[in-house]
């Protein structure tokens, strides 16, 4: 007895299904959906087991994940007494906070707020020069000071990997990744 007849599944949706001519799929465990999940994993394995994504989506994910971690890095300061100390005295690593360097700040941190929602409005044409630019622009930002102890040093490891991977999604989007509307 089929698997089918034992189901619950009515006969007049299961017998078509059995009839149809099935399409030659290649075997392999790309096409195998149970060999897919037990994959082998062994070194040589030539199968990617992440999905393809669109470019504008990759893109705005990478400027969320930089720009939650330049956050948490920010936030994280505050539970070192020496850090709300320097805040307090309205100096920060030497340097006299300002109004102006407050504005300076919040441009800056701008740009990877903006770029996560101009990366999924912009054409491709718009978004790779200005994602580019961006790029350049947060790096240079996120270089500007040292990191001043183990976890900021963490941090920015993780923010330039990040900014390194936007650079070259960037410099790379072919004109054959857009996707027709």
């Amino acid at each position: 007895m089929d698997s089918f007849e034992q189901s619950t599944i009515p006969q007049h949706i299961v017998e078509p299904l059995l009839k149809r001519k099935q399409p030659s799929i290649p075997v392999g465990p790309l096409f195998d959906p149970v060999r897919r999940q037990t994959q082998c994993k062994t070194s040589n394995a030539k199968v990617q087991n992440m999905r393809k994504i669109d470019r504008h989506t990759q893109l705005s994910a990478l400027w969320l994940f930089t720009l939650l971690n330049i956050i948490f890095r920010d936030i994280h300061q505050f539970a070192l007494k020496s850090h709300l100390e320097m805040l307090l005295t309205g100096r920060y690593n030497g340097v006299l906070i300002t109004e102006e360097l407050m504005l300076l700040g919040g441009v800056l941190v701008q740009v990877p707020i903006a770029m996560a929602l101009f990366s999924l409005l912009l054409t491709r044409r718009i978004a790779r020069p200005v994602t580019i630019a961006a790029t350049i622009i947060t790096t240079s930002t996120l270089l500007s000071t040292a990191p001043t102890d183990m976890d900021d040093t963490f941090h920015l490891g993780i923010e330039l990997a990040a900014m390194m991977a936007i650079f070259w999604a960037a410099w790379t989007w072919s004109d054959a990744d857009r996707i027709a509307v």
